[in-house]
This record gives structure tokens, sequence and C-alpha cells, in this order.
């Protein structure tokens, strides 16, 4: 039986640091969303049921995702207080009305994104999730992945503007952009993503064996479009070991599963919660993957928002003037995150807060802070 998937997603991910507006005067009555006592105000208007414009939790209802109720301390979100989250360092979702829109060249292609905004930078994440009730072979979703990756087929429209033939990065900027403008002002000293971060996620699919393990057709799909090699059909495939093949820990694992993992690269490829389409036309519910995908993504935005401060304030002139407990705040999320201590556990979360290209910068943040009783704060090896 061949390979058959539907609903098929990728996200993608960059974010951008900036600390100039944390010691700039007040813009009168405009929304500064780096204030603890606006923060405080607008979380308990929103938690009051109150639509503010511009800004939401970054949670949905509608997703269900453990994320940010583990990543809050295991509590019920209904129940996160305003400065609980704030020293989380919880963004708000930036909602602007008057926001670019993003498209593709294909317009059965369905694209969304959210944009994040912290104290000390946002983040931007845009997701295309295949052509609704269409089906694809595995080689047609990995090269329509990989196209969505590597080529230009991205649109972002301001007002009356069309920006046309992007790749991936400049579409994530110009989001980035266009926010950190509209949410913070002129920001002359930035610190960005050098490159996205990416999330694929096949949520429905026949024709696998999820008893079976990963045979080679599979495994060059999952490295193509996760790796991104250029030659991906005669480069040597890598061990499917822990390495690109993270361990899938929950008790619904089947042999056929894997977290496969590259750099700043994630496929979720789980036959075994696949919901495959029954014979009547309904289809099973979709709720397992949907939910591990959006806890995927959401660890991904948290860890590039916190990975991205470190970094700036290594570089930045400025750092001396930056709030000491943002530092330490920082750092020790940072940490829990990476060990997995109080938070959401992930070893995707754990890889890209050790990525060897910031490494340096996340370990000099690390000796600088404090944990919660005012211990060092253990470094990457």
């Amino acid at each position: 039986m061949p390979i058959i998937l539907r609903n098929s997603r990728l996200s993608l991910v960059a974010g951008q640091c900036f600390f100039e507006q944390a010691w700039r005067a007040e813009r009168g009555p405009d929304p500064v969303p780096w204030r603890y006592s606006y923060y405080v105000r607008t979380f308990n208007q929103i938690r009051g049921g109150l639509v503010v414009p511009d800004f939401a939790f970054p949670w949905r209802p509608s997703q269900r995702s453990a994320f940010w109720s583990l990543y809050l301390g295991g509590q019920p979100l209904a129940g996160v207080s305003a400065r609980s989250a704030w020293d989380a360092m919880t963004p708000f979702r930036l909602t602007n009305l008057d926001q670019p829109k993003v498209g593709t060249d294909n317009t059965s292609e369905r694209v969304f994104y959210d944009v994040y905004g912290y104290p000390h930078g946002v983040v931007a994440a845009i997701t295309i999730q295949g052509p609704g009730k269409s089906v694809e072979t595995l080689e047609e979703w990995r090269d329509r992945t990989r196209r969505l990756r590597l080529d230009r087929p991205f649109s972002v429209t301001d007002g009356a503007a069309t920006r046309a033939g992007l790749n991936a990065a400049e579409a994530l900027d110009a989001l980035l952009d266009w926010h950190r403008h509209e949410y913070y002002g002129e920001i002359t000293e930035r610190y960005q993503s050098a490159d996205p971060i990416s999330i694929g996620a096949v949520i429905q699919g026949d024709g696998v064996d999820p008893a079976a393990p990963i045979g080679e057709d599979i495994h060059r799909a999952l490295y193509a479009v996760t790796s991104w090699p250029r030659d991906w059909q005669n480069a040597p495939l890598p061990k499917l070991d822990d390495q690109h093949c993270l361990k899938v820990k929950d008790r619904n694992r089947s042999t056929g599963d894997a977290l496969y993992a590259a750099g700043r690269g994630r496929t979720l490829w789980r036959p075994g919660l696949f919901s495959p389409q029954n014979d009547g036309g309904a289809s099973k519910p979709l709720n397992t993957l949907s939910c591990l995908a959006h806890n995927l993504l959401a660890g991904a935005i948290q860890a590039e928002s916190l990975r991205l401060f470190a970094q700036g304030f290594d570089a930045s002139p400025a750092q001396k003037q930056i709030d000491t407990d943002l530092v330490n705040a920082a750092a020790g999320l940072l940490d829990r995150m990476r060990r997995g201590v109080e938070t959401y556990r992930s070893s995707s979360i754990q890889r890209l807060i050790e990525d060897p290209n910031s490494k340096a910068e996340v370990n000099a943040l690390l000796a600088r802070g404090k944990g919660k009783v005012g211990e060092a704060l253990a470094q990457i090896a």
C-alpha cells in the first residue's frame, strides 16, 4: 500500500532581540509591552474578558497545548497571575489589525502567523498547512516542504504594497521589522536569528506500518525536510541515533515513530498516532498530534527568545543598563528549560538552547545569572 499523507504543516520561527527601549522615556499613551505596569494592566484586562486592541495571551483556548501550563509551573492557565507571567518572561501575542498578510505562491495552502512581543524583543512563527482535503505521496510532501523552506514562495502584503518572491528568512524578517517598529518604535541596535527554526509535522496518513522500523525511503525524506541538504538524494544518511532521532517518551510510542532532529530543524513523524481517513469519509480526532505540534512550536518560540536574549546581552554595549532582575530571570529560565525542571520537558528545547553557535553567549549568561535561591547556574558542557 502506498504512503498517503494529509494535513501536513511546516512552521518557521525567527526572532529579534533589542534592549534600548528599556530606558527610553514613555511614548505618551502608546502601549509599551516592556513596562511592568503596562504588562500587568493589560494581562489583567485580557484575563477579565476584555478585548484589548493589539494584545492577546500567547495561548489559544482552541489549541490543546500543554506547553504554557507546564512552563508556568503546571497550573491551569486560568489561574496564572500577571506577576508570575511577567517573571516567566511570558510574551503577549501581537494582534494589530493592520498587521501584514502572508501568502505563498500556492493559493490552496493555508498560511497563518503569530508574532510574540517580549520586554526584550519579538519572535515570529509562520505556519503553512497542506492544501485542504488533498492527499500527498511521501515524495510530494517532501518536495513541497523543501520548496517552502529553500525556495522563494512567500509574499508579504502591507497595505497596498506587496513584496513577492521572498524566502522564509526574508518573510520572517519583514514581519519582525513591522511589529518591532509598530510596538517598540525606532530601534537602532538589534540581534536576530541567523537562520529560521523549522518544525514540520504530519497529522494524518495511511500506508505506514507504525510497528515497523523507519526504512530508508522515510529516513531520506525526513533527512531532506529537517537537515535541508541541497543534495539530499546522494548525501549519506546519518544514523538514526539520539542525535538525529530524539527520544519519543510518551506511552503511545511506536517503533516507527520519530522526532527527527538536525541543527535547527525538527520533524514530527508519529505514524502510530496518524488519524487515517475512515471509509465513511469522517476522520478520527486529530488532537494528539496537533497538540504535540503546538507544544514543539511554543517551546521553540520561547527557547529562541531566551537564546537571543543571551546573544544580545553578550553583544550589546549597553548591557550594564539592563535590569539585573531581567538578566537573572532570562538565565534562570534558560537553565530550567534546558534541564526540564519545573517546566515543559523536551529534548528538542534542550538542543535548541545548546546550539553550538550560541553556546558561549548562553554560558556567559548562565555564569552571570542566579537561580531561585541565589545558586550558580550550571553551564553547557
